[in-house]
């Protein structure tokens, strides 16, 4: 076996390995919770305990206590971040549109990284609710669906009763809340009290200074890097340090693989001495082969050499 067919086998297997820990497309992230969260992953019956860190993937369904919250990422940088408040019920939707499918409760919804013609929307039973770049608060049961707007616009239609979205979407500004109770459009917009802004800025704050805290760890002051930059840097960070664990690991496993190699030949005689000799060529990655040279003696007469020193 050739050293660069273990060479090509080890890099595979590492490059597998590590991304297998990275924040894979098609999940979210468990950023931080508090009280009774489970997590009943898609298919599966029993859940699964909270824990920060955690993956989530496509189709599992989250359920809050009472006073109990999870906040949820949904892109490495945790640039996007859902917080799945007290009693209540969502289901993961990352492979469709919505992005959360939320069944009873509440979810605020701050949005720093969405990428570029993108949208993220929320699906409840009577309504669907979305932005790119916004921060809001949903709540709903099975008849009626409220969303109020912290920061910037959101907008939101109406569910038609054979489950199909209506095509008219209705904006909702920042300071204002719309409702919409099942199979009828949005109501009017209404603006919220005062005593209410201040209650949901409070969750507004509360993650936005998790984003910044992200922020600044991943590229320095944030007053100086939009968010696209911050992406950008972080990506071509993890990448160059996936690449640097990726090399090292192979010439770890590599000196370890030659060493096996030889300890093998030497201890049960199973190749003879020219074979050794050319493991031992392949793990210093040398070849003691020369060039033919050219030269003409002194007779004018031209010769070819080729030395094989080996």
């Amino acid at each position: 076996m050739s050293k660069r067919f273990i060479i090509a086998v080890i890099m595979v297997f590492c490059a597998g390995m590590t991304s297998s820990y990275a924040f894979e497309s098609g999940t979210v992230m468990v950023v931080s919770f508090s009280g009774d969260v489970k997590i009943f992953p898609k298919g599966i019956k029993e859940f699964v305990a909270c824990e920060e860190g955690l993956i989530v993937k496509q189709g599992a369904r989250i359920m809050t206590g009472r006073d109990s919250y999870v906040k949820i990422a949904f892109d490495e940088n945790k640039l996007n971040v859902a917080k799945v408040k007290e009693e209540t019920e969502v289901v993961v939707m990352l492979k469709e549109k919505n992005k959360i499918e939320l069944i009873d409760g509440a979810v605020f919804t701050m949005l720093k990284g969405v990428v570029k013609g993108k949208k993220f929307q929320i699906k409840t039973p009577s309504a669907t609710c979305g932005a790119r770049g916004t921060g809001w608060n949903t709540m709903a049961d099975r008849k009626v669906t409220r969303i109020e707007v912290i920061e910037n616009k959101v907008f939101v239609r109406g569910v038609n009763k054979d489950g199909t979205f209506m095509e008219e979407e209705f904006e909702i500004d920042e300071g204002f809340e719309r409702v919409v109770e099942r199979f009828k459009e949005p109501g009017v917009m209404e603006r919220i009290s005062d005593d209410r802004l201040d209650e949901i800025r409070v969750e507004k704050n509360e993650i936005e200074k998790l984003i910044r805290e992200r922020k600044k760890s991943i590229g320095g002051e944030v007053s100086k890097k939009t968010d696209q930059e911050v992406r950008s840097f972080d990506v071509d960070m993890s990448k160059k340090n996936k690449d640097h664990r990726v090399m090292e690991t192979s010439r770890i496993m590599d000196d370890n693989m030659m060493d096996i190699m030889e300890r093998d030949i030497l201890e049960k005689g199973i190749f003879e001495r020219d074979i050794l000799e050319q493991v031992q060529d392949d793990r210093i990655e040398s070849t003691m082969e020369t060039n033919s040279d050219e030269y003409i003696d002194n007779r004018g007469e031209e010769n070819r050499t080729t030395i094989n020193e080996y």
